[in-house]
């Protein structure tokens, strides 16, 4: 089974390795599920490097039967060791980055255009 996980482009990929793997030793060792494993759980590598996310590809070899439930076991073991290990997930929103002094430049540029907009409202209510 192969799947890719997608953090935040400054995360450490060695880190994420390490996690990884730490979680997919567990798993082997649990009793339950640990015998279901052929290859543990690991990291392949970084499969690509997006806008706003390093996207890493990970995979196991699981018995025949049911990986699909392995890998979701693995998913829930992960998301919580990844946080505690401070590796964020990418998200899709977009970030704008800047200096100390673009963010008052932002700031003003932001309470001029608020300045603008009020004699357009006032014209607008006149009007009305």
């Amino acid at each position: 089974m192969k799947f890719e996980l997608k953090f935040e482009r400054d995360a450490d990929p060695e880190k994420i390795r390490k996690t990884i793997k730490k979680v997919g030793l567990a798993m082997l060792e649990d009793p339950e599920i640990g015998g279901e494993f052929l290859v543990p759980l690991k990291m392949q590598g970084i499969q690509d490097v997006t806008e706003n996310s390093l996207v890493v590809r990970l995979k196991f070899t699981a018995r025949p039967g049911n990986p699909s439930i392995l890998q979701r076991e693995a998913m829930k073991r992960l998301l919580p060791a990844l946080r505690e290990a401070g590796l964020d997930l990418a998200s899709n929103a977009v970030t704008v980055r800047s200096g100390a002094a673009g963010a008052a430049e932002a700031e003003a540029a932001a309470a001029n255009l608020a300045l603008a907009k009020k004699p357009v409202a006032a014209e607008a209510e006149a009007e009305g």
